[in-house]
């Protein structure tokens, strides 16, 4: 028996960005024509000892593969920690490859977010804001400057200090400046695309900002009520599911000034029962995932 054994070494130097987004896209199309099966998570609790979380998936047809990804939620935030990706041959049962290590995650969630800007923001988006400046804020950030030219990034965190970093090596890695924000109402207000990459369990908003949500029959928005624009949110199956329309059209019906809202927190685990921006509260409110999205035709 050989398979392959993928680490975070190999990821970084043979896996792009634009690699996983060209993944992705094709993954929603598989699942759009029902050849792709990805239930929701789940998780089991060893109460002390740890709290695994597994995704499982597969694909149908003549080249299947079924596959997991297990980690435990218990030390998400250990610097030791690791995640686990097993991948099977659908016919055989046969051990495809094994990837240790914590990078494919992100990459993998990054990608999503750029599926869904290139499908469902205006083509004509311009300026970027970001909440959240650990690995995720990174590849969410790669993804949406692989699939819109922005002509201003400005991006937030709690933390002064490690949000100017970030900004820097961003600067760096997109080859354009990228701008760390005072505030999170400044990363928001004039951004035409949203991303809250953050581990908080709910949608967070600053405060002063006049950030009401409403709730719409295809999905929750946002709605800012000084110069109506409106946040529609997409994302992980992991939130809080309502409808979200069948439609790839959903960008080109977009008012001028609406803005496409990714929410990537993590909403199965609460670090803190503080709330996660002291400029701002957070907002009760779970947004949605595009759950009922048949994906790009």
């Amino acid at each position: 028996m050989s398979y392959l054994l993928i680490t975070d070494d190999d990821i970084a130097r043979y896996l792009s960005m634009p690699q996983a987004l060209i993944c992705m896209e094709e993954s929603f199309r598989l699942h759009a024509a029902d050849r792709l099966i990805a239930p929701a998570r789940s998780d089991t609790d060893l109460n002390e000892a740890g709290k695994f979380v597994f995704t499982v998936g597969g694909s149908t047809g003549t080249d299947s593969l079924v596959g997991f990804r297990v980690y435990d939620m218990n030390h998400f935030k250990s610097s030791h920690r690791d995640e686990l990706v097993a991948v099977f041959c659908g016919s055989t049962g046969a051990i495809k490859a094994l990837v240790a290590g914590t990078q494919l995650g992100p990459i993998r969630t990054g990608a999503i977010g750029g599926v869904a800007i290139k499908y469902l923001s205006r083509s004509n988006s311009k300026v970027l804001g970001l909440i959240g400046t650990g690995p995720q804020g990174r590849t969410q950030l790669l993804a949406a400057a692989s699939v819109r030219q922005f002509d201003k990034i400005k991006v937030f965190s709690r933390n002064p200090r490690r949000c100017g970093e970030f900004a820097g090596q961003m600067s760096r890695e997109l080859g354009q400046p990228v701008q760390a924000a005072m505030s999170a109402r400044e990363a928001v207000e004039e951004a035409d695309v949203l991303i809250c990459a953050t581990v908080s369990p709910d949608p967070v908003r600053p405060i002063g900002s006049s950030l009401e949500c409403t709730s719409t029959t295809s999905a929750r928005s946002l709605k800012t009520t000084g110069n109506s624009t409106s946040v529609s949110p997409s994302g992980r199956h992991c939130w809080s599911r309502t409808q979200w329309p069948r439609s790839t059209n959903t960008a080109t019906s977009l008012s001028p000034r609406q803005v496409l809202y990714i929410n990537v927190c993590k909403s199965w685990h609460r670090s803190s029962q503080e709330p996660l921006y002291k400029n701002g509260p957070v907002n009760k409110s779970h947004c949605s995932t595009h759950s009922d999205w048949q994906g790009p035709k």
